[in-house]
């Protein structure tokens, strides 16, 4: 009876042990994990990474010469934009889908001696299907590489808008770009644009997250021109202290 019982009593300590041990190698933290305080690091974190808003904001700045480009050099810029959108069936269904027409009087080609390169700039205002919308196709085009190419559709009018306070009871709009064959969607809406000044970095991150799940090459001046477009057109609405 007494060995019986040690018995019983050893296995059922055995059982204990065991599950103790396999709780213990669930819950084990792996000695690299970082601590609460520190920043988690991605393997993508290359070229042209920015860790906030403020850091793309700043990117730019004192690192770029810009020349607004006029008369024939400004037209052959602006031929050369459109080149590349009549001559890509891509870009082309989205002109045709949602564009009802591009405003070419007021497109503004501008030139930009970057670190990287000469980079050419063709933004181009357009028509949206949407009534009571804006739309916008930007064309950039780099002295080496392949252009970017993207724009946007919203009920914000952001290039006219400085100096007075439009009241919209809400902010829509519909972003994309063009790589490799494909056109990429974003979509971001908000009701009270100061508790949303990070829209536009969200915009550049899954961009710039987009290029590196798919091993396409990010260039360094990719972030330069999201950092020269937010000050151009979107701090207006970025950003809590232009009210």
């Amino acid at each position: 009876m007494f060995t019986k019982r040690w018995v019983f009593l050893g296995l059922a300590l055995v059982m204990v042990l065991s599950l103790l041990a396999g709780c213990t190698t669930q819950l084990k933290m792996p000695a690299s994990a970082p601590q609460v305080n520190e920043p988690l690091q991605s393997p993508g974190e290359g070229e042209g990474f920015v860790g906030s808003l403020w850091e793309l904001i700043d990117y730019w700045e004192g690192k770029v010469q810009l020349e607004d480009l006029t008369g024939t050099e400004g037209d052959e810029l602006i031929e050369e934009a459109l080149d590349v959108i009549y001559g890509t069936p891509e870009i082309l269904e989205v002109i045709e889908t949602e564009i009802i027409e591009l405003d070419l009087v007021a497109a503004a080609p501008i030139l930009a001696d970057t670190p990287d390169g000469m980079v050419a700039i063709v933004s181009i205002p357009a028509i949206p299907e949407v009534e009571d919308s804006k739309a916008e196709i930007i064309v950039v085009l780099p002295e080496s590489g392949p252009p970017l190419v993207m724009g946007f559709i919203t009920n914000i009018n952001v290039i006219d808008v400085h100096g007075a306070v439009v009241v919209h009871p809400a902010f829509l709009i519909r972003a994309w770009w063009w790589i490799d064959g494909r056109i990429i969607w974003w979509h971001y809406w908000w009701y009270d644009s100061h508790n949303h000044p990070n829209w536009y970095y969200s915009w550049w991150y899954w961009h710039y997250r987009y290029y590196e799940y798919y091993d396409y090459r990010w260039y360094g001046w990719y972030t330069w021109f999201y950092s020269w477009y937010y000050w151009r057109y979107w701090c207006y609405w970025s950003t809590w202290w232009a009210f």
